[in-house]
């Protein structure tokens, strides 16, 4: 196999197999997978990043995902800061400010309203 048919090849089964793999592993069977590979213990949360979004799980058990919802917010501020990037100095269009901006308004609302108290208490308790 030439390079340019392996790079081809390579990008396309490796996203094949993170599109199953990683969802499947980190969102369904946590529990099963950090096992499987000795883990004593884990953050239920972090597993769900992995999982590559984990927002229907953290509408699910907020509570309990508590690390995603920062993983999220930090993501939230750091993609509004992208566009806004973008915008002033790559050309992006002027509307992108809506992006950001929806971006921006996700990432405060988050962090006002998540019940910071309660998850804490509910990992302490675990």
């Amino acid at each position: 196999m030439d390079r340019v048919a392996f790079i081809r090849f390579h990008p396309l089964m490796l996203g094949v197999f993170t599109l199953f793999w990683w969802p499947l592993s980190h969102w369904f069977s946590p529990d099963w997978y950090h096992r499987l590979h000795g883990f004593e213990n884990y953050d239920y949360a972090l597993a769900r990043v992995i999982g590559t979004i984990g927002i229907l799980f953290t509408a699910a058990e907020p509570l309990r995902n508590g690390d995603f919802v920062v993983a999220l917010l930090v993501f939230c501020v750091l993609m509004a800061l992208t566009y806004v990037y973008l915008i002033r100095g790559h050309g992006f269009p002027q509307r992108e400010y809506i992006n950001a901006a929806v971006l921006g308004d996700n990432g405060i609302l988050l962090a006002v309203l998540y019940p910071w108290k309660a998850a804490a208490s509910a990992i302490r308790d675990r």
